[in-house]
């Protein structure tokens, strides 16, 4: 290898050498995206829901949302503004139907692609909309606006409108539909059934507090004193064994044994009578303000109480049912 050859060599190595230097610095690290809120950011963030399916088979979840995989086939976005006849102006957001040990993701643009930019907390509430929304695949996001006055886009599964429990408490409208599903499910009235439940989310049907949550559409819920589906309600408490059945079977014979019964309703308090366990209204439901329908145990007995709690949402400015979830002694 003559001269000129060698000095070609080791100026060869020398760059390289030099250039890969250069690319284990931290100046040629990628900057870190600023976060608009200081929520933590050590969770994978919530994108989209569990899709929904027809009453044959129901949807089952459990009692946490969790995250989906990103669609890399999704649709582009499609611009669209609010419908007439929404909520009311001054009408805010809160988050629902996150894990506690969750958090939503806030994108730069809607759809679940884009540039994250802040975080929210499972119970945040305070939001905001902007006008905006756009229809990503199947599923609407929504510009929000935070009490900082960012902004950015979330999926609206995620959200509702807020009412506080001391608003949702002396709201007449609030116990005028806990009449009108008691007439309902006493008349056996489908569509009426139908008409109440949240047409933002379904009916969420908890037949043990610590078993499956059943979903409903409301045209699913039309359907229930007819369908003969079996449906999964999870584990019995007191048995151990799974309990399946259709609604009119399994389900209607408790909420008629509370409803035509002297009850006793209370505001956002389970109402337990004696029990053995400790009730927490789940924590993606934090956000949502229910009622308790308690029927008190019989004299002399006790046990024999049971509660219904009727979840309630409300979505342009009326509350509507969202979740029903039955209590009783365990042993």
């Amino acid at each position: 290898m003559n001269r000129i050859t060698k000095i070609a060599l080791l100026w060869s190595l020398a760059l390289a050498f030099t250039l890969a230097c250069r690319a284990l610095s931290p100046q040629g690290s990628a900057p870190e995206l600023p976060v608009s809120t200081p929520i933590p950011t050590n969770q994978s963030g919530l994108e989209s829901p569990i899709p929904a399916s027809p009453i044959e088979p129901p949807v089952v979840s459990t009692l946490t949302v969790p995250p989906k995989a990103p669609n890399p086939a999704a649709s582009a976005p499609t611009s669209t503004s609010l419908e007439k006849g929404g909520p009311p102006a001054d009408t805010t957001y809160a988050i629902i139907l996150v894990a506690a040990d969750d958090i939503l993701n806030v994108r730069s643009q809607p759809g679940p692609q884009a540039q994250i930019i802040g975080q929210l907390a499972p119970d945040f509430i305070g939001i905001t909309l902007t006008g905006d929304e756009s229809t990503v695949g199947d599923q609407r996001w929504v510009e929000i606006r935070l009490p900082d006055a960012a902004t950015g886009w979330v999926n609206s599964r995620y959200l509702t409108e807020y009412k506080s429990p001391a608003e949702f408490c002396a709201d007449p409208q609030a116990g005028a539909l806990i009449e009108s599903l008691k007439a309902a499910l006493s008349r056996r009235d489908g569509d009426q059934l139908a008409a109440l439940v949240s047409p933002a989310h379904g009916l969420n049907l908890n037949y043990f507090r610590t078993g499956n949550r059943v979903q409903f559409s409301p045209q699913e819920a039309a359907r229930l004193f007819d369908s003969q589906v079996p449906v999964n309600w999870g584990t019995q408490p007191a048995s151990g064994m799974d309990i399946s059945g259709i609604f009119q079977d399994e389900v209607l014979p408790k909420l008629d044994e509370v409803l035509s019964s002297p009850y006793d309703t209370a505001c956002n308090d389970p109402a337990l009578g004696p029990n053995s366990y400790i009730f927490q209204w789940p924590a993606d439901y934090k956000n949502i303000n229910f009622i308790s329908l308690a029927k008190p145990g019989s004299p002399g007995i006790e046990l024999d109480w049971r509660n219904w709690l009727v979840g309630v949402e409300y979505v342009n400015g009326e509350p509507y049912v969202f979740a029903l979830m039955q209590l009783f002694w365990e042993p």
